[in-house]
């Protein structure tokens, strides 16, 4: 992309143009979910794996629009954490999509039962034991020996480590990307020293915005892949406008 023009603008300015790249991103997003939805709400059988795939990209576009309002209050430095945790959903639906059927079931059942363990270490709470034993009836795989809730072994993360998954990633000019997360990590556990680092509130927020602008990107066609490029033309379209309005010429 050309960021010539970009570069010109003030950071209100870019702040304003990348806003509206993420509503048209948005807008092709919505038309994913529904479609997503409407197989959601038919009689067709699911599996846990699909049910895994629409929460975390409802939840991650979910992320983008928290960006979005972010920059009407006095909290934009705090733009980085919504940017950050779209960032892990994007490198990890990529992973997620890439895998067999049975290995995305594998994944989603892991990724339910670790939350499961760690609130059952903390709380020590029945109820959350007794998710977990249903979870291993209606979604374990015959003949695995699934460990008890109270076992170490009940923790386990699925997904190689983010570094792993960046390196390895599919997506085109990402896998150096690695030092972006980085940055947004550091920026998102010492606020403090960030916002000592970078004094310009728009600046920092007019970043947080562009990172969630091309992680929104990936997303589309992320997607777009897992559901056979049935929105192929409406994401090349809204990639395309988005573009215009991010980097076109300036009047």
């Amino acid at each position: 992309m050309d960021t010539t023009q970009f570069d010109k603008l003030t950071e209100k300015q870019r702040i304003f143009r990348l806003k509206k790249g993420l509503t048209e991103l948005l807008t092709a997003a919505e038309k994913q979910l529904a479609l997503l939805k409407q197989y959601r709400d038919s009689e067709t059988q699911k599996n846990i794996g699909f049910d895994y795939f629409y929460r975390t990209l409802d939840a991650s576009w979910e992320l983008v629009r928290y960006s979005k309002f972010l920059g009407r209050s006095n909290f934009k430095a705090y733009a980085f954490s919504p940017a950050r945790m779209l960032y892990e959903n994007v490198f990890r639906l990529e992973y997620y999509i890439n895998q067999k059927i049975d290995d995305q079931n594998d994944i989603a059942f892991w990724e339910v039962a670790r939350v499961l363990k760690r609130f059952y270490d903390e709380f020590e709470d029945e109820r959350l034991k007794n998710n977990y034993e249903q979870l291993v009836r209606e979604f374990g795989n015959d003949g695995f020996d699934y460990p008890k809730i109270e076992d170490k072994e009940a923790y386990r993360n699925p997904f190689p480590s983010m570094k792993v998954l960046v390196e390895k990633t599919q997506i085109k000019h990402a896998s150096k990307f690695y030092f972006h997360y980085r940055y947004l990590s550091e920026c998102e556990h010492s606020k403090l020293v960030s916002l000592y680092i970078f004094e310009d509130s728009d600046g920092q927020y007019r970043r947080c915005l562009f990172y969630s602008y091309l992680l929104s990107r990936w997303l589309l066609q992320i997607t777009d892949a897992y559901i056979q490029n049935e929105t192929d033309s409406i994401v090349s379209k809204s990639l395309k406008n988005a573009e215009g309005y991010v980097f076109g010429a300036v009047n």
